[in-house]
Formats: structure tokens, C-alpha cells, sequence
């Protein structure tokens, strides 16, 4: 993994730096979908990373109160954005496989999954007060 990580980042430093400027209209739009895709990918990588060193119990481990406080210092975010970075990686752990593969797909964002979550949680929690 931390090699296709390491060519990964490789080329997408190369992006940052292209001239879109001189791009085409349809190059332009093609570019913008493919980087939201490639975003959700990640996004739905970086989570189902979170979820496995909270799990494995890293953060305490290594010293940390919580693993929202060492993301917070090992990948430098605000506590609040940290805590909801783990509370999505235990949520999204929760849902059917197909919500994270939908989210590795682009065909759903943060937020969605977000809401998709929310949702399965308070249908989760009538269906445990009946």
C-alpha cells in the first residue's frame, strides 16, 4: 500500500502544477470529476485506516488520550475535525460494504456518508426502542 501511496503522491504533486489555464473545456471538467473521484477514494482509504488503528488501540498505545487527540497531532487537525474523523471511520464501519464502496467510487461524498450514517443510526435506534 505505501508504495501505490508513494506514486500516488508523486503524481498528483505533478497536477497541482499543470497550467489549466491552457487547458480545453473538456480536459478542464473531465480533470475536475476525476480529482473529486480521486478524493472520495482516499477519503474512503483515510477512514477505513482511522477505523483500523482505533481499533487496534494505537493512539492509547502510543501515549495519546484518544485517537482523535494523536490524529490531531500526527496529521495536524483541529480536535473537532479529528473526533468527527473517527466517529465516520466507526459509522461507516457499521454501514454495508457498499456505502464505503460507493464512497471509493466518487458516487457519494463525505457528507452523504455522513447523512447515510446519521440515518442508519436513528432507524438503529427506533428499531431498539420497539
Amino acid at each position: 500500500m505505501l508504495e501505490e501511496l508513494a506514486r500516488a503522491e508523486v503524481a498528483t504533486r505533478s497536477c497541482v502544477h499543470t497550467a489549466v489555464w491552457a487547458m480545453p473545456e473538456s480536459e478542464l471538467i473531465d480533470a475536475l470529476e476525476a480529482a473529486h473521484r480521486l478524493e472520495q477514494r482516499l477519503a474512503a482509504m483515510k477512514l477505513t485506516l482511522v477505523r483500523e488503528l482505533d481499533g487496534r488501540g494505537v493512539a492509547v498505545a502510543q501515549g495519546a488520550s484518544s485517537t482523535a487527540v494523536w490524529l490531531r497531532d500526527r496529521l495536524r487537525l483541529g480536535v473537532p475535525a479529528a473526533r468527527r474523523l473517527v466517529d465516520l471511520a466507526e459509522a461507516l464501519d457499521r454501514e454495508p460494504d457498499e456505502v464505503t464502496a460507493a464512497l471509493a467510487a466518487g458516487r457519494v461524498d463525505l457528507e452523504q456518508v455522513r447523512v447515510i450514517a446519521d440515518v442508519a443510526a436513528t432507524v438503529r435506534g427506533c428499531d431498539a426502542c420497539r
